[in-house]
């Protein structure tokens, strides 16, 4: 059955908020302007203009909590599944701010180690963490907990199936800090067009997704799917599903699905995901779909067991896009608003950030161990150009500070070279406790600069002493950017970068 636009989709036209009742809003977002000079994309400010949103990649406004009100409910989220000898973050989240201290007492079954008894949520403060270990593997392992004064839990306890972790020869025989490369493992051409990657690291492995990767000027019609595991002896991408036929689309960009439903190509940028709570490979946002440049608010997901797109329409449209994770949640930053994606309802909620700093559309890293998101970057992170921004957001208090940097020569490097980044990448490294920033354009494809922050706002900056191959430049300025497709895995203590028609490059770190 061919795929018949909802009343709300028309073409030239994108429409913020559908639902069953029909359209509350509808603009045309619609950019002439191609690509910017000197290299990236144009309509900067486009790119956060949906409903609620800000040029920033801000959020649709609302509280992450029910403002105003007392604590009913404490639930505890974390992932359900872990490595042995890893430890694994579980929170506790209130539904409204504390009204009073609230004391967490934790327990883990099958002699789990905790990082603490007890944790405390302070008034005005909305969550507790603790991090669990196990040294043995082991299906069912659960994390609880008590709360007091007693609230209505939610979410305990908690199970995590506990795995061993086999590391490949491609990695065991690979010296440390050195750039090499997977053999036969050349990644799809599509990804090179402003694109990212969904990187799902569960018990069943690590697993790099690309789907509906394309858009502008580059692939308009091949909407395939692919996928390649990393964490067995011989990686290789795998086509989850071929591409639809394209016949009859317009490949202006006017309507966000092919006859089939299936979802058009578009730039992804740092907007797919791989999310656990659904077990999907979702899009959720970029723009930029066809030819034309046109914009959807559409959100899909593509079903790993039967290896197809869910229906069109499934998902309500977005009103703001995810560019990190924090604690496991889908989250965006803007320069002063941030927003967080309920996974199961889909829809956006979010708050106000106050402070000094500027925080471009991505480029943001979550700081585990303290409870922080650093932003770094240059320009609008979009199209070159532009002055460093370095910031930092207490995730508490949602207040941002300027970072500034100790003199080094990794510094000065970077200043040097900040005119040139487009589309860039901060990861966190928790075993090491640093941030690691990629561009790689033609002024430096082979650096990782390396960011080791401190409990004040003057950091330090080198650069990650790495040797080997140097991975192509085309990823970087003038070439799609780097986006999601620089990816530290931690269970690996490994950074893969994946660049099109290149086979997948790594540096193994530990």
């Amino acid at each position: 059955m061919a795929y018949a636009p909802p009343m709300c989709v028309r073409p030239m036209v994108l429409v913020m908020v559908c639902g069953g009742a029909g359209c509350l809003g509808s603009a045309s977002l619609k950019d002439d302007a191609g690509v910017a000079a000197g290299g990236g994309e144009a309509g900067g400010a486009a790119g956060g203009a949906v409903a609620g949103g800000s040029a920033s990649g801000g959020s649709a406004g609302g509280g992450d909590v029910d403002a105003g009100l007392i604590p009913t409910v404490a639930t505890l989220f974390g992932a359900r599944t872990a490595t042995t000898a890893t430890p694994t973050q579980l929170r506790v989240l209130l539904n409204a701010p504390a009204d009073r201290t609230y004391v967490i007492t934790w327990a883990a079954s099958d002699s789990g180690a905790l990082s603490s008894q007890t944790s405390s949520i302070d008034v005005g403060q909305t969550r507790a963490t603790v991090e669990a270990t196990w040294v043995a593997a082991g299906m069912g392992r659960t994390v609880d907990f008590t709360i007091a004064p007693a609230l209505t839990k939610a979410g305990a306890p908690l199970t995590i199936d506990v795995s061993d972790l086999v590391v490949p020869a491609y990695l065991r025989n690979a010296p440390l800090r050195e750039w090499r490369q997977v053999a036969n493992t050349v990644a799809p051409n599509e990804v090179r067009d402003y694109g990212g990657l969904a990187w799902r690291g569960d018990s069943t492995g690590l697993e790099a997704w690309s789907g509906a990767n394309g858009g502008h000027g580059g692939n308009l019609t091949n909407n395939r799917v692919m996928s390649i595991r990393l964490d067995v002896e011989t990686p290789a991408w795998v086509q989850r599903t071929a591409a639809s036929n394209a016949t009859g689309w317009d490949t202006r960009g006017t309507l966000p699905y092919f006859a089939d439903g299936t979802p058009a190509p578009r730039h992804t940028y740092w907007y797919n995901w791989w999310v656990p709570q659904r077990q999907r490979y979702m899009l959720l946002g970029g723009r930029f779909f066809g030819s034309g440049a046109y914009d959807h608010p559409v959100t899909d997901g593509f079903d790993p067991v039967t290896n197809q797109w869910d229906p069109a329409m499934t998902y309500p449209n977005h009103t703001d896009r995810v560019t990190f994770l924090m604690n496991g949640e889908l989250m965006s930053l803007g320069n002063d608003s941030r927003g967080r994606l309920d996974p199961m309802t889909m829809r956006w909620s979010g708050g106000p950030v106050t402070g000094t700093g500027t925080i471009a559309r991505a480029g943001h890293a979550y700081d585990s161990r303290r409870n922080r998101i650093f932003h770094l970057s240059s320009g609008d992170n979009w199209s070159v150009g532009g002055a460093v921004n370095s910031t930092v957001v207490d995730a508490a208090t949602w207040t941002k500070q300027v970072v500034t940097f100790n003199p080094s020569t990794a510094w000065s490097d970077f200043q040097a070279s900040a005119m040139g980044f487009l589309g860039t990448t901060l990861v966190y490294d928790a075993d090491a406790d640093c941030f690691y920033f990629y561009n790689g354009g033609a002024e430096g494809a082979q650096k990782v600069f390396r960011v080791t922050p401190n409990t004040t706002t003057t950091w330090d900056m080198d650069l990650l002493p790495v040797t080997g191959v140097v991975p192509v430049t085309s990823i970087g300025t003038g070439g799609g950017g780097v986006h999601t497709k620089f990816f530290y895995a931690s269970r690996l203590r490994t950074i893969f970068l994946v660049v099109g028609g290149q086979s997948v490059y790594f540096v193994r770190l530990g």
